[in-house]
């Protein structure tokens, strides 16, 4: 289970790091800033996902 959310974690990270910088290709690095078109949310949901599932593997980890 430890290993299952580090690699949703990870995976999360990467895509967001990929839609991000799709984004800045289609709309400008100014443009990919602002969180008014869908792959910037897409982006900021996966970082948000990131964020937990990260947390939920260091609790994970600290109580083994």
């Amino acid at each position: 289970m430890v290993q299952l959310t580090l690699i949703i974690s990870m995976l999360a990270l990467s895509m967001a790091g990929v839609l991000f910088i799709m984004n800045m290709f289609k709309v400008g690095i100014v443009g990919a800033m602002r969180s008014n078109n869908t792959l910037s949310k897409v982006s900021l949901s996966l970082i948000g996902i990131y964020v937990l599932s990260f947390t939920a593997f260091l609790f994970m980890i600290n109580n083994v």
